[in-house]
Formats: C-alpha cells, structure tokens, sequence
C-alpha cells in the first residue's frame, strides 16, 4: 500500500482544522484501501451497490453513499454519525472512491 505525498499533503490543512476530523479520514481512506477493490473494476471484500433499471444500471459506488449520509446526518441531527470523527471517516472513504479509480464519475450509465 503505498499513498503518494499529494495525497498526504491534502490532509495538512484537513489537520489544522480538526485534528478529530483528520484522523477520522486517515483512518476511513485507509480502511477503503483494504476493503474495496484493489483497481477499476475489481470487487473487494465490501461489494459495490448496482441495480439494474431497464436499459441503464445505477453504480452506486461507495463515494456516493459517503457522501449522501454526511449531509443527511447533519440536517436530522443523527448525533452518532454527525460526530467530528465520523464525519472525517466517512470523508476519506469518499476521497478514497474518487481519487483511485478510473471510474468513480459513472452513476448511471446504459447497458451494452
């Protein structure tokens, strides 16, 4: 596993701000590394979310879902997950989506 310094020097503002929320994304990015699929295309021991709806499927990757719970914690006030830490966690799974894969933009795409 090897994390590049761009990537490391991303967190140093992230550190400044919050040391809570920094660990908690060191540590979600981390665990994304070791869970998901090691490249584009690979399962991981955690499986991606795909539906079929007629001619197109929904990829529901896992950046996605990250990123979809943290604001709807903060408005419903769900105080477990609106943790500092949390928060910082479920943010580096996201960055860990987004920034290791070649096909983190394809949601919704038409089948072949």
């Amino acid at each position: 596993m090897k994390i590049s310094k761009r990537k490391l020097l991303y967190a140093v503002p992230l550190a400044i701000v919050s040391f809570e929320i920094y660990i908690g994304a060191l540590l979600g990015y981390i665990g994304a590394l070791f869970l998901a699929g090691k490249e584009t295309g690979m399962e991981g021991y955690v499986r991606s979310l795909i539906f079929d709806l007629g001619k197109y499927r929904l990829h529901l990757h896992h950046w996605v879902l990250c990123l979809t719970v943290i604001p709807v914690a903060i408005h419903y006030n769900l105080a477990f997950v609106s943790d500092q830490f949390v928060i910082g966690m479920l943010g580096g799974l996201a960055y860990q989506g987004i920034s290791c894969y070649n096909d983190w933009h394809q949601v919704l795409f038409r089948i072949k």
